[in-house]
């Protein structure tokens, strides 16, 4: 595993805190460079289970994939898109939002709610979109009271806490993002 560098652990403490506290949709916004994927290599060791990182093209796909790997050697990483299907035992599930998308798809079926403890949006400015929001509400993760049209038309607060955990600009940092 790479070090962290120490704005990347006080985003993890963040999160953790977060986590500690009830919130189960913490934000992390930093800017492009700063290592986020090295954070989502964190992610599953703060809850034990899977965790789901959903992007929007093939190649966040396999860059996500291949980067999470190389941050936590031991870590199972699958990819779940087209052709391509995550194992049970992969403790991280890299998912194309194209594939999930549709709600109550047998694709988006197979994966079980009870078995992720995160799910990771990268480009979270596109969490609104429908395709988004119905991987979302399949994870439980908009309240029980609101239904996926309303989301639609609240906006992102309804999907990430307004209180960011962690925001970072760019600027100077050390190592490898």
């Amino acid at each position: 595993m790479s070090r962290l560098r120490p704005y990347q652990k006080e985003a993890i403490d963040a999160v953790k805190e977060n986590f500690a506290q009830g919130n189960n949709r913490p934000a992390i916004a930093h800017a492009t460079g700063l290592g986020k994927t090295g954070l989502i290599a964190e992610i599953p060791k703060l809850h034990g289970k899977r965790t789901l990182v959903l992007v929007h093209t093939t190649e966040l796909a396999q860059q996500a994939a291949e980067k999470i790997s190389r941050w936590n050697k031991g870590l199972a990483v699958g990819i779940e898109m087209s052709q391509r299907y995550a194992e049970d035992h992969q403790l991280v599930v890299v998912g194309s939002v194209q594939t999930l998308r549709r709600f109550g798809s047998k694709r988006l079926q197979e994966l079980n709610p009870e078995d992720f403890g995160a799910i990771v949006v990268d480009e979270f400015h596109h969490s609104t979109a429908k395709g988004y929001l119905n991987i979302l509400s399949h994870f439980k993760l908009h309240g029980k009271d609101i239904t996926r049209d309303r989301m639609l038309e609240r906006g992102i607060s309804v999907c990430w806490r307004d209180d960011t955990s962690s925001r970072r600009q760019a600027g100077k940092h050390e190592g490898p993002g």
